[in-house]
């Protein structure tokens, strides 16, 4: 599974590995979930969050 957190639009993103391909880089969407207004307010309450783009 890989989980994307969208911080511009408060959402995750959840993915599975493809059974149909053998490239481990291969991912389908699965769901995803619109966070909470708690959520959201705990996401921006830290001060420093790492962006990693590949």
């Amino acid at each position: 599974m890989l989980y994307h957190v969208d911080l511009y639009d408060m959402t995750i993103s959840i993915f599975a590995g493809d059974r149909r391909s053998e490239l481990s880089e291969h991912f389908i969407p699965v769901r995803t979930i619109d966070l909470t207004s708690s959520q959201t307010k705990m996401l921006k309450s830290y001060e420093y969050v790492e962006n990693v783009t590949h």
